[in-house]
């Protein structure tokens, strides 16, 4: 599929230049940004590395047995808070493909009325594709055979960012679920250790959580490490989408493929949305782990332990964060910089009304 997926692709780029019309030069060059966005993605998700991290929440999953049922409960609530939030990414990704397939079949069915009413010759009759690519064929004379493969194309494409998306939330989410997790076995560390015995119980539960601590910030870095490219290039791209998207809706107000873009719009929003809500999320939840440890009943514990929770305490008041590439860390005030989207649509909007003269 992947080779497929590059083919159609290259289709695209080659297909612009036979783009007439500026609606149809736009709606081709925002598809050919969202597909090489989604391709440069499937790559770095099949890296080596990323199937490493992968390999540390499978683990995981084989030693649930081990967990409490505290923790088991609040386990199983972050399993099904990523099914939601993981459904819905399909589902309006999914609906990209649908509208985009939908409204080239409505124009067509429309012109085909029109023909069959004898408002006009069968050889006028529309017959639009939903991508304005490069086809080896006439597309007009194998018409349904060309629009069944764009169907297959779309559904490859709705599947690989839907995959993508699917794969770097659910790290996520596992993380926040950690943390989580951690945060009650800390504040519940002084009801434990009463129920211990020696001191050398005490240190060795305590000894247990710093090492789930720091297997969860060696886990995050690795995540960063890996993930801070592709983060950039989301942030570089979907501003563009998203601002080419707007000039469309409010400048070809009455044109069909208008479900398509309004889609394609919120499709956009969400996924940054999600990145960074959840991004916000571990950094928030990485500090409440000091809090965690404050509220332990420490003052009861032997000196050498209060001295461990003091380091704990210090070490987590540096947040856990994600970065996009080298420049800024992620958090949810990175999706609501609308003055970025707002001048990238201000100068699209004047660049485009230029052209529009000439």
């Amino acid at each position: 599929m992947q080779l497929y997926f590059t083919c159609f692709i290259v289709c695209l780029v080659i297909g612009l230049s036979d783009a007439i019309q500026l609606v149809e030069k736009i709606d081709a060059l925002g598809i050919i940004l969202f597909c090489v966005v989604m391709f440069i993605k499937i790559i770095i998700c099949q890296r080596e590395n990323i199937a490493q991290i992968l390999t540390h929440i499978v683990k995981y999953d084989e030693n649930l047995d081990k967990l409490d049922k505290e923790n088991l409960k609040i386990y199983y609530s972050i399993v099904r808070y990523n099914t939601i939030f993981c459904l819905t990414l399909f589902f309006f990704s999914g609906m990209c493909g649908v509208t985009v397939v939908f409204c080239k079949l409505v124009v067509y069915k429309h012109s085909s009325n029109q023909a069959t009413l004898g408002l006009i010759n069968d050889t006028e009759i529309l017959k639009p594709l939903p991508y304005y690519i490069w086809r080896p064929i006439d597309y007009k004379e194998h018409y349904f055979a060309a629009f069944i493969l764009d169907i297959v194309t779309a559904s490859i494409g709705c599947t690989y960012n839907t995959s993508t998306q699917i794969v770097y939330l659910t790290l996520l989410t596992f993380i926040i679920g950690q943390l989580k997790i951690l945060q009650v076995n800390f504040r519940n560390y002084g009801f434990v250790c009463s129920q211990k015995s020696t001191d050398k119980e005490k240190f060795y539960y305590l000894r247990n959580l710093i090492i789930e601590h720091q297997r969860i910030i060696s886990f995050v870095k690795e995540l960063d490490d890996n993930m801070k490219y592709l983060l950039f290039l989301e942030f570089t791209i979907n501003p563009i989408q998203i601002t080419s998207s707007l000039y469309e809706i409010l400048v070809f107000k009455l044109d069909t493929m208008l479900p398509f873009r309004i889609t394609l719009l919120f499709c956009m929003m969400l996924q940054i949305f999600v990145l960074t809500w959840h991004a916000n999320q571990i950094q928030i939840y990485s500090m409440g782990v000091s809090q965690a440890v404050y509220d332990s009943e420490w003052y009861d514990l032997p000196q050498r332990i209060k001295h461990h929770l003091l380091i704990i305490l210090m070490r987590a008041q540096k947040p856990l964060t994600l970065s996009v590439g080298p420049f800024f860390v992620l958090t949810n005030s990175a999706a609501v910089t609308v003055s970025i989207y707002y001048n990238c649509f201000y100068i699209i909007y004047n660049i485009m009304g230029h052209v529009q003269k000439f």
